[in-house]
């Protein structure tokens, strides 16, 4: 198997994607953090949660809407122990999330559990991705921000 990987964050000191592969198994994962920006233990929350998705893509062989159920569980579980289940409970802004793909191969098949915007090719030919105009528009808009002010954080707010 050949892989090729680029990944690049908002910045460059900060990159929530992770990505890992195996035998059978690769998965690329693009951690989103909360709107409240906190960080624990030096994280992000998306990037807790994408390395998170990697590693149990990676360890289970679930696929489809039973691999996101898990990944949906292991979420709240990473809210009980950093001990903001509440938070994100009553206020969104603390729920951090991640969309992923996940490429398995099952005998002679390739199975592909996809969940968001996160693009991919396969054999380098056709890329397969999930966008939507607003992400789009929304993108476009931080990155003017962004470019034009050098203040990442403040283009959260100014969307949100």
């Amino acid at each position: 198997m050949h892989v090729d990987v680029f990944t690049q964050g908002k910045t460059k000191d900060k990159n929530e994607d992770f990505f890992g592969y195996d035998d059978t198994t690769f998965v690329v994962a693009d951690g989103a953090t909360d709107k409240s920006g906190k960080i624990y233990d030096g994280k992000t929350g998306g990037e807790i949660v994408s390395d998170m998705i990697v590693k149990t893509c990676l360890s289970s062989k679930l696929n489809g809407t039973e691999l996101v159920d898990q990944i949906n569980t292991q979420i709240a579980e990473i809210y009980k122990t950093l001990e903001i289940t509440k938070d994100t409970t009553l206020n969104a802004k603390y729920r951090f999330s991640g969309t992923f793909v996940c490429l398995r191969r099952v005998g002679t098949e390739i199975i592909i559990t996809a969940l968001g915007d996160v693009g991919y090719r396969l054999n380098g030919v056709e890329a397969f991705t999930e966008q939507k105009q607003i992400d789009t528009d929304n993108a476009k808009i931080r990155a003017t921000y962004i470019k034009n002010t050098g203040d990442v954080t403040g283009s959260r707010r100014l969307l949100y």
